[in-house]
Parts: C-alpha cells; sequence; structure tokens
C-alpha cells in the first residue's frame, strides 16, 4: 500500500509538472517545431523550409516527420504538455533499462555472479542528469529515442531479433544517431537480425514516400540530404554548446564564426580552415575505422558480445553527429554506468590511473551546470569541449576494453552470435 501511494504521488507530480510545461508552450520552442513539422507533413506541405517564428533547421528525416503527426491530434499545449509527462516516466524506465543491460548475466554457466558497485547507478545518474534535465526542459525526444535503443538490445539478448531489429532501425529513422547501434546489430548480431535490418530500413524509407505521395515523397528526401549536405561538406556549428568531436577541433584551431558574434573564442593555436577541416576529418576517420574494425575483429574471432560495444556505438554516434547539444547526450547514463561498474580491483596500475582520470572527467562534464558553477566555468567546460575529450577516453577505452577483455567475472557478456 505504501509504494502504490508513493507512485500515486510520484504521478501526481509529474501531471503538475506536465501542466505547467503546457502552459509555457508557444512559437520557436522545440516542440513547437515538431509540432509544426508533423502538421506539415500532414497537410503535404514541404518539410524543409526556413519559417519565421519555427526553430530550424530541421533535420529530421521524413519518416520523424511522418510520427510527429501525432503530436497534432492535439492542440499544441496539450500535446506539448502530454509529451513532457511521457518523457518524465521515460527517465525511470530508462534507468532500469540501463541497468538490466549492463547487468545482463555471463555466457551460461556462469561462473559467479557479476561483482556490482552499488555506487554505480545512483553516481551514473548523477552524473548525467544535467543531461536528462535539458532534454526534459526542452521537451525533447533524445529520451524517446535512447528508450527505443535500449528496448532494442533488450530484445536482441531475450533472442527476440525482428523486434530488435525493428526498434534500432526505427531509432535511427527518428535521429541519424543510433547508426552506429544499427551498425553493430548488422556485424555483431545473429543473421535473422541483421537480415531485418534491410526491409525494416526500406520500409521506414517506403511509407512517408506512400502517404505524401511519390512526387513530394521524393522531394521530401532530396530536401532532406540537401539540409544535411552542408554539414557533409564542412559546415561546423561552432558554439560552445555543441558538443560534437567537428566543433571539438574547430573551437582548438578556429577563431568564432562570422555569424556568431557573441561566442568567446577558445583557440589554444591558430591554424587555417582547411588544417581544421583536415585534423577533423582524420579523426573522423579513425573513429569509424576503429569502431567498424573492433566489431569486425570480434566477430571473427567469435568474442562474446559485451557492453562496452554498446558504449562505443553511443559514444561514436554523438562525436561524429552534425550537432551534439546537451539534451542529446541523455545516453550518457548507460555509458557512465558501464565504466562505474569497472572491477578496478581486475585492473593494472596503468588501467587505473587512466580510469581515474576518466572518472574526474566524467565528473566535471557531469557537474558542470551553470547552475552549480556559474556561467564562467560553464563556459569553459563547454568551449574547451571537455565533454567531447571525455567521450572520446571513454570510446577509447570502450574498444580497448573490447580487445583486451577483463577476466569472465568482471564483465557483463553474453554468448557470441
Amino acid at each position: 500500500m505504501k509504494r502504490r501511494l508513493i507512485a500515486v504521488a510520484l504521478l501526481g507530480v509529474c501531471v503538475v509538472l506536465a501542466v505547467i510545461e503546457a502552459k509555457s508552450q508557444g512559437p520557436g520552442t522545440d516542440f513547437h517545431a515538431r509540432w509544426i513539422f508533423g502538421r506539415w507533413f500532414w497537410s503535404g506541405e514541404p518539410l524543409y523550409v526556413d519559417v519565421p517564428g519555427v526553430r530550424g533547421p530541421n533535420l529530421y528525416p521524413p519518416f520523424a516527420a511522418m510520427l510527429f503527426q501525432l503530436h497534432t491530434l492535439l492542440p499544441l499545449k496539450l500535446a506539448a504538455g502530454v509529451f513532457y509527462f511521457c518523457n518524465l516516466l521515460l527517465i525511470p524506465l530508462s534507468v532500469r533499462w540501463s541497468q538490466d543491460t549492463c547487468d545482463a548475466p555471463w555466457p551460461p554457466p556462469p561462473p559467479s555472479p557479476r561483482p556490482t558497485n552499488r555506487w554505480a547507478l545512483p553516481l551514473a545518474i548523477v552524473l548525467s542528469a544535467q543531461f536528462l534535465l535539458n532534454n526534459l526542459n526542452l521537451n525533447q525526444v533524445n529520451l524517446a529515442v535512447f528508450a527505443l535503443c535500449l528496448f532494442g538490445v533488450r530484445a536482441y539478448l531475450r533472442q527476440q531479433d525482428w523486434r530488435a531489429a525493428a526498434a534500432l532501425v526505427g531509432a535511427t529513422a527518428i535521429k541519424v544517431v543510433p547508426l552506429f547501434l544499427l551498425a553493430w546489430l548488422a556485424l555483431r548480431g545473429r543473421r535473422r537480425a541483421a537480415l531485418a535490418v534491410l526491409p525494416l530500413g526500406l520500409a521506414c524509407l517506403v511509407l512517408p514516400i506512400v502517404e505524401r505521395g511519390p512526387a513530394q515523397g521524393m522531394r521530401d528526401l532530396s530536401d532532406y540530404y540537401h539540409q544535411l549536405r552542408g554539414f557533409g561538406e564542412g559546415h561546423v556549428v561552432q558554439q560552445y554548446t555543441n558538443q560534437n568531436l567537428a566543433a571539438a577541433v574547430y573551437r582548438l584551431m578556429r577563431p568564432p564564426a562570422p555569424d556568431q558574434p557573441t561566442e568567446r573564442d577558445y583557440r589554444v593555436f591558430t591554424a587555417s580552415q582547411a588544417t581544421a577541416s583536415t585534423v577533423y576529418g582524420a579523426g573522423a576517420l579513425l573513429v569509424v575505422t576503429a569502431f567498424l574494425a573492433t566489431l569486425v575483429w570480434l566477430r571473427v574471432n567469435a568474442v562474446p558480445l559485451t557492453v562496452f560495444e554498446l558504449s562505443a556505438a553511443f559514444l561514436a554516434g554523438h562525436l561524429l553527429s552534425a550537432i551534439t547539444w546537451k539534451a542529446h547526450l541523455v545516453t550518457l547514463l548507460f555509458v557512465f554506468y558501464v565504466f562505474l561498474s569497472l572491477d578496478r580491483r581486475a585492473l593494472g596500475r596503468g588501467e587505473r590511473a587512466l580510469a581515474g582520470a576518466t572518472l574526474a572527467l566524467m565528473v566535471v562534464s557531469g557537474l558542470s551546470g551553470r547552475d552549480l558553477f556559474g556561467d564562467t566555468i560553464h563556459h569553459y567546460v563547454g568551449g574547451y569541449s571537455v565533454i567531447v575529450w571525455t567521450m572520446l577516453l571513454l570510446f577509447g577505452g570502450s574498444l580497448l576494453r573490447l580487445l583486451r577483455p577483463l577476466p569472465p567475472a568482471s564483465s557483463a557478456t553474453r554468448s557470441a552470435p
């Protein structure tokens, strides 16, 4: 009875917060943009145009805009309140699914239960809280995509191949960032799961075309490609809030962009635009090559699946995304938990030192919000890309752990596909 009362009380708080969020909605918000995109999709209007009062640019694929039609079934404020309420419920769900995935059992027969640090999950929640709250404050879709990814991974671990593929393909069709998780499924998954990716991906391309009609549907794909082409041709958003690899490299070497007159100068040394572009290109190629080559090596050598593969996939997506705002980094809840759950006793001296440095950077990244330490430190952490370097270190640590696995009693693994 006590638990039921607590649950009812928490739901009541969620309802109150959702009502407050609904009242604050209006033109110019992220949710308003998604609501408008859904209305455009339904009415047959172009999806990738700049309209005053609508936050842009629209970087969502046509499939996402098709789903956003669900928002338009309700008036803007009511739809925003309902979505905010769902976002609140997704936080404990994502925590639970992250824990379930990280604490997955060993290849049978297990030699012993996996050692778990009791403080790992609470600390992971604390260090990722600002990203979760940022997603809430903007009423963004990132938590829903994250939960869909976790659902897909859990389905795969339960031998539900088509359900796993559908979840991961759907997540990628909403936001392209989970593409590396899809690559993980294709390269490391069972054959049935890997083969399911193609027809499901094709369905996500075709369904919007079917609803919008062949002419408009193909135009949507063309407009979407041209919307993203600028990033592929070297356009970089250098704002201190953008925590992807491209922005980190450019802030390190280049002055603020002319269209960002209020942005501070974070250069450590000065290099030409061509040099910055070359450095980023080499770094991006290294991340992609290292990730894919590691997955192929694991597959060829029939190495059991581990959660570090998932961490690497989440991190690669954020590092190479066209834009990575803090609200996008809700997946660090999972990544932080994976690393905080490591049994330090099984690490070598050098590995323990590296783990300590990584933990320090995780703390700085997670606790550097403006409300805690003020505007100056907040800008320094963002401008000097502390979060990006933390993700790079975690990405490298993930690959290292995959190539040099811990003894079976100290890492969460599943049977190889």
